[in-house]
This record gives structure tokens, sequence and C-alpha cells, in this order.
């Protein structure tokens, strides 16, 4: 039932046939029953669902209230520079009116109605006067190209029919089914979408009233006048309602401890320092955001009385709701800022920046460090050839003047910086307690944890593409075939960086952190090896290194990564200390990738808030084993488990069909295992055959089962169960 007109939105035939476009007014037909005798059961029955409806009707029409300031709101302007996240605009494609508001810096990106992954995010779609519209008319239809987040919702025809659904769970491609609780054939894991009923109602009372006028009881001209009918209404049990406001003293008794925060939703974002309401067995609890998370349910921690660790959650407990929250002040949200993935709970309660960790050692030191003691200049150049800063004139752009020079001046990505990276962390790691990088377990297994780390850092910032000629590509006697543009775009393509460190195109800036304010003219775009991103990343990247007197020579204020992003693109060991830090440390459900690879973990998560390996989507087995396995089976649940969490929501669940991120994952894993057992005596990191030089290929429900876990294809994504 869409209208066309484009005058008017799509509600024009419902307001006009209801007179709201032109009085303001809300108005709904309805007729008591005749009553020149007494009316029967059917006709009191009809004429109390007229009210109801009318009741029903008349609290809609309520809430179509104009935006509030609509007349004040400035028109989207595509030729303006909007450079203050959330400018609030009104914006209109022709068809569709709306409010939007800015997630960041934008100039010549246009609102969209239908994707809401762009710089713009809508408020609340409107009419044409800035009336709210019902929710059922701002949902959207189903398109393959859009991504959606867990609660939204969307229209999709199945078999001629307009049905509504709500994603479970972040999803992008998978298209609205039927399962087999709704009288489909897919089961219910095995699709992101929920059938839920269709919201359409919500409009329907102007229109399903309209029949009700009860002909049956017409037949008297008389009835209209005849005043009996009058006195039957207080008798009409539907007025009773309006005792409803007695329960609202109720209402202060619980909220009004919740002051300082809202409900916890799962497709809020929050930074260090927000304060949200959740309730766990009952009782309602105020919890703190100790640094940047969107969907970790808020939970209890051993030492509020849970399960789980306080570096596994984003989330503490600072004070019951119901108890007396007063005396929450003394919680300070400026040492609590353990950086997004920082596994020390101890960070945030004694941070003495004047005392810094004893320095690492320069060399690596006589003991431990098996494999990394004998991996050479030649290894390294071997792995990386084309890396950003290395002059070669047969590279690319990164490997000439002005990004790197003959006398290697600027060549900061090489083994030296490497190994003062796992120095810094490990000399801070071991003074903590906390698991080393690289010097665990037997020579084999430093080795696989080697291999699997840069497998997956090599995704990030290849250079090669399919097809690319040689040297990008190349054919190794030892690894078969290898793309050897690893380590080439540590910064992310499209933008760059003065040498004072502003940026001239100004992106991934949340203007509203107050843990880790931007600093003016800086943008956190993607740098380094793991391409961090946002600058409450590098806010808490940079708390943590100044926090433990690491890194001294570059970090000299706690801020320093805010002032100078440029850094974690242009300082080799401080780059890769940031992948380190990525890799050793669990975040929420998600197990740390070292203890994975390293099989310190085999317990898989039977919910999305427990710790563990991840489910799989298609029932089928899970091949698990503590430590040192050789086992393709259990290799390649790993492999693809550190997929998973790296970028779990857009690379796992069958992604590997279409996304080559999974697949070019695998397989810089199996050609840099076969080199390491070619080149180092003494060491046998294991491979997975079904995912060897895999490079393009689209994996789908019939490919080898080692090939669908090490890819994470048959792998539910982190979240999203």
């Amino acid at each position: 039932m869409e209208n066309k007109n484009l005058s008017l939105n799509k509600l024009t035939l419902t307001l006009i046939a209801t007179g709201l476009i032109s009085t303001g007014a809300y108005a709904l037909p309805n007729t008591a029953p005749s009553s020149k005798t007494v009316p029967n059961v059917e006709s009191i029955a009809v004429y109390n669902h007229s009210l109801s409806n009318e009741r029903i009707f008349a609290k809609q029409a309520a809430q179509r209230e104009i935006y509030s300031g609509w007349d004040q709101l400035p028109v989207f302007d595509v030729n303006k520079t909007y450079e203050h996240a959330d400018s609030s605009v009104k914006f209109t494609d022709g068809q569709r009116w709306g409010v939007f508001k800015n997630k960041w810096w934008v100039k010549g990106e246009s609102p969209s109605f239908t994707d809401g992954n762009g710089a713009w995010e809508l408020v609340s779609e409107t009419d044409i006067l800035g009336h709210y519209l019902p929710e059922s008319v701002t949902v959207n239809n189903w398109l393959s190209s859009s991504a959606y987040n867990a609660g939204d919702q969307v229209k999709h025809s199945i078999n001629g029919e307009e049905l509504y659904f709500e994603a479970k769970y972040w999803t992008q491609g998978s298209e609205p089914a039927l399962t087999v609780s709704n009288g489909g054939t897919v089961q219910d894991w095995e699709t992101p979408w929920t059938q839920i009923d269709g919201v359409s109602d919500d409009v329907t009372p102007p229109v399903t009233p309209d029949p009700d006028p009860e002909p049956p009881e017409t037949t008297d001209p008389e009835t209209p006048v005849t005043p009996d009918p009058e006195p039957e209404l207080p008798i009409i049990p539907e007025p009773e309602p309006e005792p409803e406001p007695e329960p609202e003293p109720e209402i202060p008794v619980t909220p009004d401890p919740e002051l300082p925060g809202e409900f916890w939703n799962s497709t809020t974002a929050y930074v260090a320092g927000d304060r949200v309401s959740y309730t766990i067995d009952g009782s309602t609890l105020l919890f703190e955001a100790r640094y940047w998370t969107k969907g970790d349910k808020p939970v209890l921690t051993v030492s509020s009385g849970g399960t789980l660790q306080d570096w596994e959650t984003p989330w503490q407990v600072v004070d019951g709701v119901v108890p007396e929250p007063e005396p929450e002040v003394p919680v300070t949200p400026e040492p609590e800022l353990p950086v997004t993935p920082d596994p020390e709970p101890e960070v945030p309660v004694t941070p003495d920046p004047e005392t810094p960790v004893i320095d690492p050692p320069t060399d690596l030191p006589a003991d431990g460090y098996e494999f990394l003691s004998e991996l050479t200049n030649e290894h390294w150049d071997w792995f990386f050839p084309m890396r950003s800063g290395r002059y070669n004139m047969g590279g690319g752009a990164r490997n000439q003047p002005p990004f790197a020079l003959a006398d290697g001046s600027k060549d900061t990505f090489n083994l030296d910086a490497f190994k003062r990276a796992v120095l810094e962390y490990n000399t801070w790691a071991e003074s903590k307690g906390y698991k080393q990088f690289l010097n665990e377990g037997t020579k084999s297994q430093q080795a696989l944890e080697f291999t699997s780390f840069w497998a997956k850092s090599s995704r990030e910032t290849s250079g090669s593409w399919d097809n690319a000629p040689a040297p990008w590509i190349v054919n190794d006697k030892d690894a078969g075939i290898v793309w050897k543009g690893a380590l080439y775009w540590v910064e992310e393509v499209g933008y760059s960086t003065n040498p004072d460190g502003t940026s001239p195109a100004i992106n991934y800036v949340d203007a509203g952190s107050t843990a880790y304010p931007p600093a003016e003219g800086r943008s956190y775009y993607g740098r380094g090896i793991i391409q961090l991103s946002w600058n409450y990343n590098y806010g808490a990247f940079s708390y943590w290194l100044y926090d433990n007197g690491m890194m001294r020579d570059l970090i000299t204020e706690r801020d320093t990564l805010l002032k100078r992003p440029d850094y974690v693109a242009n300082q080799g060991d401080l780059s890769i200390l940031s992948g380190i830090w990525f890799w050793m440390t669990p975040q929420g459900a998600k197990p740390s990738s070292h203890d994975v690879m390293m099989g310190n973990i085999t317990h898989v998560s039977s919910s999305s808030q427990e710790l563990g390996l991840p489910q799989r989507n298609d029932g089928g087995s899970i091949v698990t084993a503590e430590g040192e396995s050789y086992d393709e089976a259990v290799i390649s649940y790993r492999l693809g488990t550190v997929t998973n969490i790296v970028n779990g929501g857009l690379e796992c669940n069958k992604a590997a069909s279409y996304h080559t991120g999974p697949t070019q994952r695998a397989s810089y894993y199996n050609a840099y295992a076969k080199y390491m057992n070619a080149s180092i005596n003494g060491i046998q990191v294991p491979t997975v055959q079904d995912s060897t030089n895999v490079w393009s290929v689209k994996v789908n429900d019939q490919s080898p089962d080692n090939l669908k876990t090490s890819t994470c294809y048959a792998q539910k994504s982190y979240y999203g169960w």
C-alpha cells in the first residue's frame, strides 16, 4: 500500500482519509449501537471493539508529533562541510523525509534511508511536514548490498507474501528466509534473520474501524438522535484503564537510583566512563564501561560475585541500582582505562607514569627464544620484500622515495624492530606474570605462533592482488605460490599525514569521546600492522604504553598517539607492538589468539558471552587438542578461530563464499609454514593441505571440511549467535 505521490509521503492516503494534514485533528468514525430497544450482546461487543480501536488509534495519533525543532533544522547541503559529529539536518531523497546526524567529519556524501554504513545516521523518519512516522512505514525492503546490525528490521517477499524480519546479529548479503519454526526449511541457526509479526498493523487502525458502523442496527433513522445509548457508555469496561496512573508511583521506586545511566542497548557504542543499567538474576545493577565497547553484555566478574575475570569484560559494576549508589564517586574513570584489549586488571589500579618498568634488553637473552634467535634478515626479507620503507626499485611507490631511501634509513619494519617489539612486550608481561609472545612451548610451537601471527597481519597489509605479476606473486620452490606484498600498506589507502601529525582529510574521529578526546586536525584512519583505527583505540593503546613506562623514547605523554597517530605507521617497532598487544589479549568471549594457537584453550563456548572457541554453524564436529598438535583438523579450527577473533563479523559464518580475506589468511599461513620448515633446522610447523594455495578460492558447503574451518566458513561469528 505504498503511495507514489511525491508531493506527500507514503502515508498520504491514510493522512488525508483521517484529516490529519488539513486540520491537524485526529478523528475516527464510530457509531453507538442502536438502542430503541435493549441492544443485543453482539451489538455491544462490536461497539466495544470499535471504541478499543478508536482508543488505540487516538494513542497512535497523539504520538505523531512534529519532530522537535523541525522548522529550525537546516536542510542538508551536499556542498557544505560538516566538521563536527552530531550535526543534525533534515533531508529528502524525493520520496522520503527525515532527520539525520553525522557520525564524523563529512563533505559530499548524502544521507541514505537504506544504508546506515556511511557518515550519516538516520535519527527519525518523518513526513514532509516533520511529523514522526509510525515504525512500520520506516521499515525498508531487504537489500543484499546493505549491512544490518542486530535489531534492524526489514521487509522481504517470499512466495509473493510480504513478511517482516529482524536481524539477530550483524549480517550482509544473507537473504531473509523462513525457518522450520515458521513453516520453512532452514534451521534457526542457519540464518541471521528471525521472522516477526508484521509491524504494518501499526497503521491499520485508521482503516480497520471504517467497516464497523453496524449496518444491522441502522435501519431506524431515529437511532442517531436517540439518547438511550448514551447512558450505556459508562458501563463499557474500556474506560476502566483510567486507574492506570496508580502504578506510576512504582516508577520512581526502582529507576530513581539509575539516574547515572540508561539501560544497556546491544546496538549502542559506549566509551570509557559511560554508565548503563542492566538486570541480572532479577536485580538491576549499574555498570560502567572501562573502554570502548559495542554488543558486550554487562556481566558480573569474580570481584562482584560472578565467574568471569575482570579483564574478560569491558564492564565493571559501579554499584547496585537497588542499594544506595551514592558512594559511586570514588570510582575514578581515569585509571579505569585498561585500553581496549588490555588483559591486565592491575593496570587501572596503580598506573604510575613516573615509574616505568625495567628497560627491555636490546638483544635476545641467552635463554629462551629458541626460534626467534635463529631467524635471520634473509628470512625476514623473504617474508616481506615489499615492506613499506624498504628500498626496492622493483616494488611500488612505498618502496621508493620519499617513502623509502637507498640508505635504509626509512626501513623501520625490519627484523630488529620486530625483536625490539617482542622484548618490549615480554619484559612488561614478565613483570606482571603474564604469558610470553614467541617464548613459550617448543621451538616448533614458537615457529607456529610466528607463522600464524604474520599470516593474519600479512592479509591486513598486503599490497598484492589476484594475478599480480612477479615480484608481487611468486612460485617459490619450497612454499609454492606466495603473495609478497605483506607490510606494504601500513596506512589505509586514500589517506595521508603531514610531518606534524595532522592530516588533510579527517576521518575516524569520535568527537564525543571524553576518555580519549581527539586532537585537532588529526585523522585516526587505519595504520600499522593491525590497521589501528579511531581515536579511542589510539588513545587506549597510548595510555597503556605510557602508564606502563613502555617505549618512552616515543611515548612521552599519555596522549602521545592522539597527537601523533602517524607514529603507528612510521615507527615499525611501535606498530608491531600494537599487533602483539592485540594478539596476546582476550576480549570478552574471545580468547587471545596466543592461547588459541598454543592449544591453551579447547573449550567451545556454549553462549555468545562465554569465553571459548566459536561454535560451528553446520552442526559438524569440532576437533580440539591441548598444547602442541599436528592434527590438521585441530590446526584448521585454530586458524579459523584467529580470523574470527580478528574480523569474524565480516569474514566468518560462510563469508568465505565471497570474501577474499579468510582464504588469503589461510594461504599465507601454509606458504609461510612450508618455507619455515625448509629453512630452519629442528622445527616442524603443521600445515593444512586443503587450505594450501587457495588465494582466490570461493568456499562453499561442498568444500573440504578443513578448508571450511580454517577459513571460518563453518564457524559462527563471535557475538553473532
